[in-house]
């Protein structure tokens, strides 16, 4: 370790040491004890870091919350919000790659239907989305229990659960407009073809920016913020083109029932960004409740 200076306790499994870490409370200001048993635990001087490995329990009040490992920042006084496990890592990086690929889908969902229909190629398609969201809803199942199982702080998993169901809401709201487009079957001139298209890939491109948010706000909250800003770009962008296409569909010589059943696709595809946008500045939040 060089000059790093690092001092190892292990101590016999269930043994309990008792720590005082300060933790906020929003509603009264009041420091809340917490004591950790643990079969080992390392401290490093140098960067103030205390580590709890093996048989993890944490009693906070009259909690007792399980993990395998933890670690507190002494120097900025901070507890971490999970075990570093890594099924829960893979479990959420998983449901994120459904949620990009689920967007991926959806554009060639758009470009198929405006070619060709509703045609075979279109409904393979449809059935691999809705295989990706039962995928989906499987591992918000598993990331439900280990959150349970093993997060440290109440408040911080009912923040990652609240994450979990919006982001799933956003899944059902690309597939919903895929089924949209299958049963209500929109006929969408010619000339709007390439700004349905421009519209949907700002939208995806607005989706794929919240993916990164999310991965940022479990590996380095410090940039959730720059990549949150990512998202806000791409829902004004989107914005302006739902803006535009429905101007152009109204002012077109299209029959007034038909301008109002296109407008209602593309405002429907629209609506996705703004989700994605409610979902970042739900995250800005979140990690800024981390550092405190």
């Amino acid at each position: 370790m060089g000059k790093m200076t690092k001092r190892n306790l292990p101590l016999f499994k269930y043994i309990l040491i008792s720590i005082l870490l300060i933790i906020s409370n929003p509603m009264l200001g009041q420091e809340t004890p917490l004591r950790l048993i643990s079969d080992t635990i390392t401290y490093d001087k140098m960067s103030e870091n205390l580590s709890a490995t093996g048989n993890v329990k944490v009693i906070y009040e009259k909690t007792t919350l399980s993990a395998e490992e933890i670690s507190y920042d002494e120097k900025n006084n901070k507890l971490s919000m999970f075990s570093d496990t890594k099924k829960l890592e893979k479990d959420i990086d998983e449901f994120v790659n459904i949620l990009s690929e689920v967007g991926l889908a959806f554009k060639s969902i758009v470009k198929r239907y405006l070619s060709h229909s509703t045609d075979e190629n279109f409904v393979s398609m449809l059935e691999k989305v809705t295989e990706m969201e039962s995928r989906a809803d499987i591992i918000t199942k598993e990331i439900e229990h280990t959150l349970y199982e093993e997060t440290l702080i109440p408040d911080a998993r009912s923040d990652v659960l609240r994450l979990l169901e919006h982001l799933d809401e956003l899944i059902g709201m690309y597939q919903g407009n895929c089924y949209h487009f299958s049963i209500q079957k929109p006929e969408f001139p010619d000339e709007f073809h390439d700004d349905l298209v421009s519209l949907t890939d700002t939208v995806v491109d607005c989706v794929e920016s919240l993916c990164l948010t999310v991965r940022s706000f479990f590996r380095d909250s410090r940039s959730v913020r720059d990549n949150a800003h990512k998202v806000t770009y791409h829902e004004k962008e989107s914005d302006i083109k739902f803006s535009s296409v429905a101007r152009r569909i109204f002012n077109s010589d299209l029959s007034l029932d038909r301008k109002m059943h296109l407008r209602y696709f593309v405002e429907k595809i629209d609506r996705i960004s703004d989700q994605a946008e409610d979902i970042a500045d739900e995250l800005i939040i979140y990690s800024i409740k981390r550092s405190v």
